[in-house]
């Protein structure tokens, strides 16, 4: 049952603070003290003390090391002297005020868990599950983890120069989590809507101060998310389901939408998407949605019953604000003889990316984690074995360290089809440019390679650009001259093909200096033996080296206006069956001596 936090004794008021687990000197007297929770930032205090002599021109606590920096604080809070630790950490920083009121020294604290705002390290992971990815990266913080499982396992998530913290909030986001941070414990679960209130606020009791509006504006019917599909090559959608959350004033999240017709809000990103991953931030958006109509804050005497993520009832408010509240943040304010606890209650729609003006405007595939903006560079590493047959190339991302798991990325190309197009895969060691569909470091596409001082140019720049190049590792060229209109075609045994304007013609030579000359003159085939056919306009010439042999499996005929067949020394006309010469005209058999049988 709820309870109000008058049930206890609040007439008497009392605080410890431990320095490095002693408690303060009695000297040191407290202005005041300030100590902030709240879901997704990390829990911090201020403590306002007394100090500095004008006249012995000292500052004695500030001296001292009670308040140095890096020194562990505890701040309990309580009454009669019987106090709850409400929070610890370290102190981060010092600073002394002076005015015409007095002089101050002003400690800021934080959480322990405020490391993980300081790594920027790059990091990848690869077919882990969210909740592995952070329970890790908290871990390896050294700090205490207590993180509810996820069931998607990905594929691939990279992370790019971003803090763990921020990295870790938007994985939790996507999911629907919340991050509560706590003496150097940090917690991702879902929002707590089903346990019990610890405390009850009632209006003309115990309640201090109330300032909540409820807000149908930005209540949709419904939320629709939908991404790529790379295997199917189409588009793929996700409904969120209603949430089951707390019961608070008397119109829920979808009656309030009715109010503006509102309609489901969609959620459209170009990046590739597992179907649960899509079930799973359209879930998320949606709850963070529900959980926004309620916004605002109550303030009462201090209890440290009120804790982040949890419900607090508030009473004599009429039916339209009555209700179990979601605490998302808590604040305890401390003044001489007085503690005041303010509950904030629901929770922003803004997205954490938003919060934190993470992104631009329109991209909402944070979703996936952080963005990697503009190009990158990446190094071939594989080009064959794709697990999901998608002709992707697997290359590794020198930004993410020199010890990340390669990933793999699709291959952009002019021309593309099924079981045709243009197929040119880089080589192992290449250097590529990488882009990434909507921002997203899972999901990289190489837009082309680029040379260097390393993998240098085949071809030497000219001022005129005159040569233009496409050459393989095992040196096949097509070469186009454009100052000379020239195209070669050329193996790295010597056969090629010259088609050039210049020369008019084209000419094909083999390896072996076999050759076809095409060209304005005619056509000239010559072997490498210096044998040729010459075709031009004059006539058709066979010219031998050695022999000349004509054979014919049936007939073989000439004919011409004139035919002469000349031997330098002897000539044969000869049939085996069958010879005849003849004329329709006058025939001349001459010799110096003719022989007939």
């Amino acid at each position: 049952m709820p309870v109000s936090p008058l049930v206890e004794e609040t007439n008497v008021f009392s605080y410890t603070i431990l320095s490095g687990g002693s408690e303060i000197p009695n000297t040191c007297e407290i202005n005041s003290i300030n100590i902030t929770m709240e879901i997704n930032m990390i829990s911090s205090a201020e403590i306002s003390l007394r100090d500095g002599s004008a006249a012995g021109q000292t500052f004695e606590v500030t001296d001292s090391d009670t308040f140095k920096p890096g020194t562990e604080i505890e701040i309990k809070l309580g009454y009669q002297s019987k106090n709850d630790s409400i929070f610890k950490g370290v102190v981060l920083s010092e600073s002394i005020s002076v005015s015409d009121g007095g002089t101050s020294l002003r400690v800021y604290c934080k959480d322990k868990s405020d490391v993980l705002t300081k790594n920027n390290e790059t990091a990848n992971y690869v077919k882990k599950k969210d909740s592995e990815i952070i329970e890790s990266i908290i871990s390896a913080a050294g700090l205490t983890a207590d993180v509810t499982a996820t069931t998607v396992v990905r594929e691939e998530v990279n992370k790019p120069q971003q803090s763990d913290w921020d990295f870790i909030c938007e994985l939790a986001e996507k999911n629907g989590m919340v991050i509560i941070t706590d003496a150097g414990k940090v917690t991702v679960t879902k929002p707590d809507l089903s346990t019990d209130p610890a405390l009850q606020i009632q209006f003309g009791y115990d309640m201090l101060d109330f300032d909540t509006e409820i807000n149908s504006a930005d209540q949709y019917s419904g939320v629709k998310c939908s991404g790529w599909d790379i295997a199917t090559l189409k588009r793929i959608e996700a409904t969120a389901s209603e949430p089951t959350v707390n019961e608070e004033g008397d119109e829920d999240g979808s009656a309030l939408s009715e109010a503006l017709s509102a309609n489901v809000l969609e959620l459209k990103s170009a990046a590739t998407y597992q179907q649960d991953e899509l079930q799973a931030w359209a879930d998320a958006t949606l709850l963070r949605i529900r959980l926004s109509r309620f916004q605002g804050s109550v303030s009462f005497h201090g209890s440290a019953k009120a804790k982040v993520n949890s419900l607090i009832k508030l009473m004599g408010l009429s039916d339209r604000f009555n209700g179990n509240s979601y605490i998302s943040g808590i604040k305890h304010s401390v003044s001489p003889g007085n503690w005041q606890t303010t509950a904030t209650i629901g929770m922003s729609q803004e997205s954490f990316r938003e919060k934190n003006s993470l992104t631009t405007p329109g991209n909402i595939s944070s979703t996936k984690g952080a963005l990697m903006h503009g190009l990158q560079t990446g190094i071939v590493k594989k080009i064959n074995e794709d697990p999901d047959n998608l002709f992707r190339v697997q290359i590794q991302i020198p930004i993410l360290g020199d010890n990340s798991e390669p990933v793999w990325a699709r291959l952009a190309t002019f021309y593309a089809g099924n079981q045709f197009g243009a197929y040119f895969m880089p080589e192992v060691g290449d250097e590529v440019i990488l882009g990434f569909m909507d921002d997203v470091p899972s999901d990289p596409v190489i837009l082309g390679s680029v040379f260097s001082k390393t993998i240098a140019a085949p071809e030497t720049p000219d001022e005129k650009n005159t040569i233009k190049t496409l050459i393989t590792q095992s040196k096949l060229q097509l070469k186009f001259d454009d100052e000379n209109k020239v195209i070669t075609v050329l193996t790295p045994g010597g056969n090629t093909v010259v088609m050039s304007d210049k020369d008019k013609g084209i000419t094909v030579t083999d390896q072996n200096n076999n050759k076809i000359e095409m060209n304005d003159s005619g056509i000239t085939l010559t072997d490498k033996s210096s044998n040729k056919i010459e075709m031009s306009s004059s006539g058709i010439t066979i010219e031998s080296q050695s022999g000349l042999t004509l054979k014919a499996s049936q007939e073989l005929q000439a004919q011409g206006m004139s035919v002469e067949l000349s031997g330098d020394q002897s000539a044969t006309l000869k049939g085996n069956s069958e010879c005849e010469v003849s004329s329709s005209g006058q025939t001349s058999v001459k010799g110096s001596m003719v022989m007939i049988n």
